[in-house]
């Protein structure tokens, strides 16, 4: 079966460097608004603490005086993926919410997000061909869990040109209709860097890949 592919709505850039420094601030420290406002409400918040998870963990201890939804357990799609994603909740120093869990999971699948960029390097222009995933259910009927690519499958040609990267890490194509694939099931053919000589200065750019190019 195709890899799953959507179309996305974040915002663009040429390559994977803006994208990655974004994704990584979901697991950089509190910020010191952040702790402050910890240490005022009575929330533990050790100095390790993802940024993300401690807005979670913010927001289930203010939920009564912000009028939020109270605190609910993490649905069981939510620790099935933390499951697979190699997490184990009696490790967490933090309550185990459904606030709690997306964040965590945001925060594991950013890493290892920032991690394939941080491999691939994927830039505007590149060739690439998309890895085939084998067949196992889809995680993305669970609203909860962030980051997940579309389940629609379509066919996908042996090769394809980016045309940017989304700040998500999503790795999108040219061709139209949100040809789109996370990095991790992208692998590199050609960089458009080896061939030009200099850096193409907008996205409009025709790549050398393209077709009368």
């Amino acid at each position: 079966m195709p890899l799953p592919v959507s179309i996305g709505t974040a915002m663009p850039f040429p390559d994977w460097r803006e994208p990655a420094r974004l994704l990584a601030v979901s697991y950089g420290p509190p910020t010191p608004e952040q702790v402050a406002l910890a240490a005022h409400a009575g929330v533990d918040l050790p100095d390790d603490t993802p940024h993300d998870v401690a807005a979670a963990l913010l927001l289930d201890a203010l939920a009564p005086t912000l009028t939020l939804n109270p605190a609910l357990p993490p649905t069981a799609g939510q620790l099935e993926y933390l499951h697979d994603l190699g997490h184990q909740w009696r490790l967490a120093p933090w309550r185990a919410t459904r606030r709690v869990a997306s964040a965590l999971i945001g925060v594991l699948v950013s890493r290892g997000r920032v991690g394939s960029l941080e491999l691939l390097r994927p830039a505007y222009g590149d060739l690439v061909g998309v890895a085939r995933r084998g067949g196992g259910p889809h995680r993305d009927e669970d609203d909860d869990i962030p980051f997940l690519a579309d389940p629609r499958p379509r066919p996908l040609p042996a090769s394809l040109v980016i045309s940017s990267v989304s700040e998500t890490g999503r790795v999108n194509f040219r061709g139209g209709s949100g040809l789109a694939a996370w990095p991790e099931h992208v692998t590199m053919l050609a960089r458009a860097s080896d061939v030009w000589e200099t850096r193409p200065q907008s996205l409009g750019q025709p790549s050398l890949f393209d077709r009368g190019a």
